[in-house]
């Protein structure tokens, strides 16, 4: 997209420069192409843009350790109940049995003689 430079305003497009458009924007609004832009900027010696990455960044949290986990997993127990220890307990529920389905003699014929050949 491949624009007409020369009717650029160097005020106007300074400006949006300093104003830390994105270059989207730029390349929008006075229909240039990105490479375009950067020449632009490099002709009339604009301030390079502030780097997006030294940005201020908020402080990342650290994991917790195991001994803070099990501190925190102690003090919630304490506030279980016993129907909630009960349900919470590793194993608590009772198997389920499998389902048994019914099958006529015909499908247990079937099922038998499974994979023999007629002679």
């Amino acid at each position: 997209m491949a624009g007409n430079t020369t009717t650029i305003d160097l005020a106007t497009f300074s400006a949006d420069w300093n104003a830390n458009l994105p270059l989207a924007v730029i390349c929008d609004r006075w229909t240039v192409s990105k490479d375009q832009v950067s020449r632009l900027r490099l002709r009339w010696n604009l301030q390079p843009r502030t780097d997006r990455r030294s940005r201020h960044k908020p402080a990342q949290s650290i994991d917790p350790t195991e001994d803070e986990i099990a501190v925190r997993a102690a003090a919630v127990r304490a506030t279980w109940g016993s129907e909630i220890e009960r349900k919470r307990l590793v194993g608590a529920r009772k198997p389920t049995p499998p389902r048994v389905i019914p099958l006529s003699a015909e499908a247990q014929d079937a099922i038998y003689y499974m994979g023999f050949e007629d002679d």
